[in-house]
C-alpha cells in the first residue's frame, strides 16, 4: 500500500497525467517490489527532459523571483513578506536618526533595505566599497547640507573587508555619524550589517554606543510572512503555485537563518521548470530544492564550459570572494580592470551572469549572494584546499593595484621575503595572474635584481677601499680578513635565507601535514634562528592541528575503537590485521591476525571482553581481548560491514550493511534476528539499558525493543538519507545526522524532536560524550566540531581542513582523547593539549590566577569560565546574559588571587576567583572601558562612561572619581609600586596620575593611545598609539619620561601591550588571528604565534612565562615562548607521536644555533 499521499496526487500519478514527485514514485516503486536506485535515475532523467521540451515562457526577465540577487527598489511591487519589519525600520528611523540594520548572511537586509525601506523616500543608496569616504562624499556633494535626506548604506562589512585603509575607514565611520548628529538638517543614517562583523563595529565607540541605541534585527521569516514571499510574486505573474509545494517550501525554510537567497534561487529555477503557468514540485525537486539548486546551477554552468574555460572560471570565482579572518568567506567586488580583457574572461563572465550567479555592471564584477559560497560543494572545495594560496594572491592583487595607483613606483614593489613567497607561489599559479600582475611581479624581481647589484657593487666598492687602506699597513693581512669577511657573509646570507624559505614551507604545511610542518620549522631554526623560524617552531609546539598520527597501512576510511579504560586504541590495519595501539605511549602493542579481507570497523565490548572486527566483504571476527584468540567467525552477508556495536550486556553484536540490520550471537557469530531490511545507511546504536536498537533504515530511524522484536517507533528526516545514530549516556536523548545538514536531538521518551545542530556541510557522523554534556561532529567537509548541548551551542572545533579526509571520529570513555580515522591514518587528540574549548560565543577576555595558576576566561554574551591548565577542564563558570554585548569587558583578576572583575551589559561584578560565585555590584548603569587592580589588590580603578576613572576600595565599596579633562579614556594601568597610574586616552595623551598627591604628568599627545602599560620593574612605560595611519609602539623612561624607544608598522595597528613576567618580550596583535612578540629592549619583531581561526581578541601572562590569547573562534589557546622548551617538545613529538618513518632532524640531534 502506498501510504501517505493524497488520492489525486496517486491519480494524477498512476494516470500519467503529471509527472510524480520524487517520494511518490519511490513509494510506487518499493510497493511493487522494483529497485528504488534505478528508479530513482530514471525520474531525474525524465524531469530533466521535460523541462528542456518546455515552452521558456517570456524568459528571465518575466520572472516574478530574483534569484540570488537582492530585490532593488524598482522590485517594491513584487517584494512581500516584510511588512511588519519595514514598518520597525521606518518607526525606529523616525526616533533616531542612525539605526542599524542587522542578521546574517541571507537574512534579507539588502532586499529589506532596497526594495522594503528606500521607495518613498529622499534617499542616497551605496555600497562602501574600497574607498568609502570618497564614495560618501561624491553622494553628499549632490545634495546641500540642509537637505532632508535619508543615507542608506547597504552591505556595511564592506568597510573591513574591501577597505584597507584603516584611517580611511574610521573617518568614514566618523562621518556617517556626524551627518546623524549634525544640527544642520535633519539627515538620518541606515546601515546595513552582517551580523558576524557586530564585533568589528564595536571598535569604534562611537558607532557602537549608535547601534545600542537604535537596531533591527533581521530574522528568518515566520511561517505566515514567507507564503506571502513565495504566492503573491507569482499571482502577480499570472503564475499559481501548487499547495504541496508551498508546503513542502515552507516546511524547508520556515525559522531557518540565510535562507532567503536559497528559497529565491529555488523559486526561479522551479519558475523555469514550470508546467504552463503552474509552479510544481516536480520543477522543484528537479531543480535541486533549496538545499541543492545553487548548486545545481552553478555545476551546470561550470560543466558546459571546456577545460580552459573552466580554469578561468575558478580563477574569477576565487577572485570574487574575500576570505574570512574569524568571519565567514564574503564576496568581494572586483574592478573590470582587475581583470583580463580576453574572449575567455568574456565567455566564462556571461555564462554565469546568464545563470545570475554573478553580477556584471560596466565598472565592476560581484558574486550575486554569498549563499553561492556556502552552497556550491566545488568552490567550498576551491576555497578549502588553496586557501593559504588565495591569500598569497591577494596579497599579490592588492599590491598590483597599489603599485598602478602611484604610477608604478619602484617603492611599492614586492622585494626580500614578499617577492621570494610570492614567486615560488607564481611558479605554481602562472595561468592565474592577470596581464598587470605578471609586469608587476616582473618588475620587482628587476628590482630586487638592480637592489642586489648595487648592493654587490656597493660592496665591492668598500671592499676595495678597506683593501687599499689597509694594504698601507699590513697588505696580507688585510686580504685575509676580507677573504674571510666575505665567505662568513655569504654563508650567513645562504643560512638565513634557507630558513626563511623553510619556515614559510612549515607555515603552509601546518595545516595540511603537521608531521612535515614540524620538520621543516626545526630545519628552519637549525639553519639560522629567523623571526620566521622562530615563529613556526613556537605556534606548532604550542597549538597543532592534532596531536598524534597513528599509521595505517591501508588508505580505505576506516573505524577505530577505544577499550573501556581507555588505554588501548583497536584499529583496522590491512587485510587480515586489526592493530592494538597503546595510546599513551603512541606504539603499536599488538594485533590481531588471520586470513580475513580489509577491515573497515572495529568495535569493544562494554565490559572490554571482546573484540569485533567487520570486513570490506561482509565477515564479522569476535577474538577474546585477554588472550586474542579468536572465539567467533561468521558471514554477516556479501556486503561490506559498515557498523558494528556490542550489545551492552555482551551477548550479541549488532552489523549494518547496505542492505540489512542484523544482531548476531557473539558466541557463534551466528544471526540472531533482522530488525532492519531496507536500504539502511548502515549506522546503529544500543540505549545504555540494552532495551533499544536503534538503527538508521531508508530516510529514517528504527526504534526495535530487543524484549518484544519489534519496532516501536520510528524517527523521521525529512531531507533523505542518514549516515549517524548515536544515545546520550543517560539513554534519553538520540542524535541523528545526515544529509540534512544539521545534528538533530530526539527526546527518546516522546520521539519528538528536541534540537538542531546546524552545520554548513552534511554531517557524516555525530557522536555523545562520555559525559554526556558534550556531542562532538564529523561532517563531509572536515570539519570536526565540538558542541555544548545544555546551551545547543558550538564551544569549538578540532579540526577544519578536508585534505585529511576525516571521515569518522569515536571519544576514549574518560573523554580524554578522540580518535578520527582519515586517508592519512589514525588522528588523535588529546584533550590536555588542545585549545580551552567551553564558550559558546567570542572569547573576549582572559586572565590568570597569579596565585593559583588557573585561567579565567569570559565571552562576549557575560559568561565566565575558570580552567585548569593541565587538564583544560572547567574548574567554575558563571552563566551570561545570553546574548552578545558590545559592553562586555574583563576578566581582570586581583594580585592576590581573591577575586575577579568583569562587567557585561553596563554592570561590573566582584566574584570569587576560585568559585565564580558573585560577592558584589561595583557598577551598575555605566559603560566600563578597563578595570584594573591596584598592585596590593586593595583597590579597583575603572574606566566609567569613558570620562571618568573611579577608584573603588575593595573592601568598603567605597569609592572617588576623577575626571579625564576635555578627552576619553581608553586604558589605566598601576605601576609595580602602585604609585603611578598611567591612562591613555582617545586624543592621543600619556598621562600619568600620582596616586597619593593627584598629580598628573602629561607624557606624550601624540594622536589615539589605545593601550598603556608598565614594565613589570616598573622603569618603562610602554603605549600604543595610532597616527596617520601608522600603528606605533611607544616607550618612555618612567621616572623621566623621556622617549627612549619606538616601532612603527605603517598599514598596521597595535591593539594591545602586555610585557612577559620577567619584562624580556612585549605581546600584542592587530586584530588579525596571529600573536606578536615583540623584543622588549630593541622593540623589534622576536616571534609571530599562529594558530587561531579567527581574531584575536586579548591576551594575559602567567607568572611562569606562558601566554595565553583569547579569540573570536571561541578557544583560549596558552603558548610557550621558552624556545628550547618547543624544539624539545617537537622532537618528543615526532619521535613518539608521528610515525613518519623519517630520520631525527638535525636540531633533534645536535645543538641548535
Amino acid at each position: 500500500m502506498v501510504a501517505h499521499y493524497s488520492a489525486a496526487t496517486l491519480s494524477d500519478a498512476a494516470g500519467g497525467r503529471k509527472l510524480p514527485v520524487l517520494a511518490v514514485t519511490l513509494a510506487y516503486v518499493r510497493a511493487c517490489g522494483g529497485d528504488p536506485v534505478e528508479w530513482e535515475a530514471r525520474w531525474h532523467a525524465l524531469a530533466a527532459r521535460l523541462s528542456a521540451e518546455e515552452e521558456p515562457g517570456d524568459g528571465d526577465a518575466a520572472s516574478p523571483y530574483v534569484g540570488l540577487a537582492a530585490f532593488q527598489p524598482e522590485d517594491s511591487a513584487r517584494f512581500f513578506g516584510r511588512e511588519r519589519l519595514v514598518e520597525e525600520v521606518r518607526a525606529r528611523l523616525a526616533d533616531h536618526r542612525f539605526v542599524g540594520v542587522l542578521g546574517v548572511s541571507g537574512a534579507g537586509k539588502s532586499s529589506l533595505l532596497r526594495a522594503g525601506l528606500l521607495p518613498g523616500l529622499r534617499a542616497v543608496l551605496f555600497t562602501p566599497g574600497a574607498r568609502p569616504l570618497r564614495e560618501l562624499a561624491r553622494l553628499l556633494d549632490e545634495h546641500p547640507p540642509g537637505d532632508e535626506l535619508v543615507v542608506v548604506v547597504d552591505q556595511f562589512e564592506e568597510v573591513f573587508t574591501l577597505c584597507r585603509d584603516e584611517s580611511e575607514r574610521t573617518r568614514f565611520i566618523d562621518a556617517l555619524l556626524a551627518e546623524a548628529e549634525s544640527d544642520i538638517g535633519s539627515r538620518r543614517v541606515v546601515v546595513g550589517i552582517r551580523a558576524d562583523f557586530y564585533h568589528r563595529c564595536a571598535a569604534h565607540a562611537g558607532l557602537a554606543r549608535a547601534l545600542a541605541e537604535a537596531q533591527v534585527a533581521v530574522g528568518p521569516m515566520s511561517s505566515d510572512e514567507l507564503p506571502r514571499a513565495i504566492i503573491k510574486p507569482a499571482v502577480q505573474a499570472g503564475c499559481t503555485v501548487e499547495g504541496p509545494l508551498l508546503a513542502k517550501l515552507v516546511a524547508d525554510a520556515t525559522g531557518q537563518a540565510g535562507m532567503l537567497p536559497l528559497v529565491s534561487h529555488a523559486l526561479l529555477e522551479t519558475w523555469r521548470r514550470r508546467r504552463g503557468n503552474a509552479l510544481t514540485v516536480a520543477g522543484y525537486e528537479a531543480s535541486g530544492g533549496i538545499h541543492g539548486a545553487i548548486a545545481q546551477t552553478a555545476e551546470h554552468v561550470y560543466t558546459a564550459l571546456d577545460p580552459g574555460r573552466q580554469r578561468r572560471a575558478r580563477q574569477i570565482l576565487l577572485r570574487l570572494i574575500t576570505l574570512g579572518e574569524g568571519n565567514e568567506d564574503t564576496r568581494r567586488r572586483v574592478p573590470c580592470g582587475e581583470l583580463d580583457d580576453d574572449p575567455d574572461t568574456a565567455a566564462v563572465l556571461d555564462a554565469l551572469a546568464g545563470a545570475r550567479l554573478v553580477v556584471l555592471d560596466k565598472d565592476s564584477v560581484e558574486i550575486a549572494h554569498e549563499a553561492l559560497i556556502r552552497s556550491w560543494p566545488r568552490l567550498r572545495d576551491w576555497l578549502a584546499e588553496d586557501r593559504a594560496d588565495i591569500r598569497v594572491h591577494r596579497g599579490l592583487t592588492e599590491a598590483t593595484a597599489a603599485w598602478e595607483a602611484v604610477r608604478r613606483d619602484p617603492g611599492a614593489l614586492y622585494r626580500g621575503v614578499r617577492l621570494a613567497v610570492t614567486g615560488d607561489w607564481a611558479k605554481r599559479h602562472e595561468d592565474d595572474m592577470t596581464a598587470h600582475e605578471r609586469s608587476f611581479l616582473d618588475s620587482s624581481r628587476h628590482a630586487e635584481a638592480l637592489d642586489q647589484a648595487l648592493r654587490q657593487r656597493r660592496n665591492r666598492q668598500l671592499r676595495w677601499l678597506t683593501t687599499a687602506l689597509s694594504a698601507l699597513l699590513v697588505v696580507a693581512v688585510a686580504v685575509t680578513v676580507v677573504a674571510v669577511r666575505q665567505r662568513q657573509d655569504a654563508i650567513s646570507e645562504g643560512l638565513v635565507s634557507t630558513s626563511r624559505q623553510l619556515a614559510a614551507e612549515a607555515e603552509t604545511l601546518a595545516g595540511k601535514d603537521v608531521a612535515r610542518a614540524m620538520r621543516a620549522s626545526l630545519d628552519a631554526y637549525q639553519s639560522y634562528p629567523t623571526v620566521e623560524a622562530r615563529s613556526e617552531v613556537l605556534s606548532l609546539a604550542s597549538r597543532r592541528d592534532y596531536q598524534a598520527l597513528l599509521p595505517s597501512p591501508s588508505d580505505v576510511r576506516t573505524k577505530p575503537a577505544f577499550t573501556p579504560d581507555g588505554h588501548l586504541l583497536a584499529a583496522p590495519g590491512g587485510p587480515g590485521h586489526v592493530d592494538l595501539w597503546d595510546v599513551a605511549e603512541r606504539t603499536r602493542r599488538d594485533e590481531l591476525t588471520g586470513s580475513f579481507g580489509q577491515v573497515l570497523v572495529v568495535a569493544v565490548s562494554v565490559d572490554g571482553t571482546l573484540v569485533a572486527a567487520g570486513t570490506e566483504d561482509g565477515e564479522v571476527l569476535i577474538w577474546r581481548l585477554a588472550d586474542r584468540s579468536l572465539v567467533a567467525r561468521g558471514a554477516s552477508s556479501t556486503d561490506p560491514v559498515r557498523e558494528l556495536r556490542f550489545s551492552p550486556d555482551g551477548r550479541a553484536v549488532a552489523v549494518a550493511d547496505a542492505g540489512a540490520t542484523r544482531l548476531l550471537d557473539t558466541r557463534d557469530a551466528r544471526p540472531v534476528t533482522t530488525p532492519g531490511t531496507g536500504a539502511g545507511s548502515g549506522s546503529l546504536a544500543f540505549s545504555p539499558d540494552g532495551t533499544t536498537l536503534a538503527f538508521t533504515d531508508g530516510g529514517g530511524v528504527v526504534l526495535w525493543d530487543l524484549r518484544t522484536g519489534s519496532a516501536v517507533g520510528t524517527l523521521p528526516s525529512p531531507e533523505g538519507l542518514l549516515t549517524s545514530v548515536a544515545f546520550s549516556p543517560d539513554g534519553r536523548t538520540i542524535a541523528t545526522a545526515g544529509a540534512g545538514r544539521s545534528v538533530r536531538l530526539w527526546d527518546v521518551g516522546t520521539r519528538q524532536r528536541v534540537a538542531d545542530l546546524d552545520h554548513v556541510d552534511s554531517v557524516a557522523q555525530a557522536e555523545f560524550d562520555p559525559t554526556g554534556g558534550r556531542l562532538f561532529s564529523v561532517d563531509i567537509g572536515g570539519t570536526v566540531a565540538v558542541w555544548d548541548l545544555a546551551r545547543r551551542a558550538r564551544v569549538g572545533q578540532l579540526l577544519r581542513n578536508k585534505n585529511h579526509g576525516v571521515g569518522g571520529a569515536v571519544s576514549s570513555p574518560d573523554g580524554r582523547f578522540i580518535a578520527g580515522s582519515s586517508k592519512s591514518g589514525f588522528l588523535l587528540w588529546d584533550r590536555t593539549r588542545v585549545p580551552f574549548t567551553g564558550h559558546v560565543d567570542t572569547v573576549s577576555g582572559v586572565a590568570f590566577d597569579p596565585v593559583g595558576g588557573n585561567v579565567v576566561s569570559g565571552s562576549a554574551d557575560g559568561s565566565l569560565l575558570v580552567w585548569d591548565r593541565e587538564t583544560r577542564a572547567p574548574l567554575a563558570s558563571a552563566p551570561g546574559g545570553g546574548t552578545s554585548s558590545l559592553e562586555t569587558r574583563g576578566p581582570w583578576v586581583s594580585p592576590d588571587g581573591r577575586w575577579v572583575v568583569a562587567g557585561y551589559g553596563g554592570r561590573v561584578v566582584l566574584r570569587d576567583a576560585a568559585t565564580l560565585a558573585e560577592v558584589g555590584v561595583v557598577l551598575d548603569g555605566h559603560v566600563v572601558e578597563k578595570a584594573v587592580f591596584s598592585p596590593d589588590s586593595r583597590t579597583l580603578a575603572l574606566i566609567v562612561d569613558a570620562r571618568t576613572v573611579r577608584f573603588v576600595d575593595i573592601a568598603t565599596g567605597s569609592h572617588r572619581d576623577r575626571a579625564v579633562d576635555g578627552d576619553g579614556a581608553l586604558d589605566v594601568s598601576y605601576s609595580p609600586n602602585g604609585r603611578s597610574l598611567a591612562v591613555a586616552t582617545e586624543r592621543g595623551r600619556v598621562l600619568v596620575w600620582d596616586t597619593e598627591t593627584g598629580d598628573e604628568v602629561v607624557v606624550a599627545e601624540d594622536g589615539h593611545a589605545s593601550t598603556v602599560v608598565f614594565s613589570p620593574d616598573g622603569t618603562v612605560l610602554a603605549a600604543t598609539t595610532y597616527h596617520d595611519g601608522a600603528g606605533r609602539v611607544v616607550l618612555w623612561d618612567a621616572a623621566t619620561h623621556r622617549r627612549t624607544g619606538e616601532l612603527t608598522d605603517p598599514g598596521g595597528r597595535f591593539s594591545l601591550l602586555s610585557y612577559s613576567p620577567d619584562g624580556r618580550l612585549i605581546a600584542t596583535f592587530d586584530h588579525d588571528d596571529t600573536v606578536t612578540l615583540l623584543d622588549a629592549a630593541t622593540l623589534t619583531r622576536w616571534a609571530v604565534l599562529s594558530g587561531h581561526t579567527g581574531p584575536v581578541t586579548d591576551l594575559a601572562w602567567s607568572p611562569d612565562g606562558t601566554l595565553a590569547s583569547a579569540s573570536r573562534d571561541l578557544t583560549v589557546t596558552p603558548w610557550t615562548t621558552d624556545v628550547q622548551a618547543a624544539l624539545g617538545e617537537l622532537c618528543r613529538a615526532l619521535a613518539r607521536d608521528f610515525h613518519d618513518g623519517g630520520a631525527p632532524p638535525a636540531a633533534c640531534s645536535g645543538p641548535t644555533p
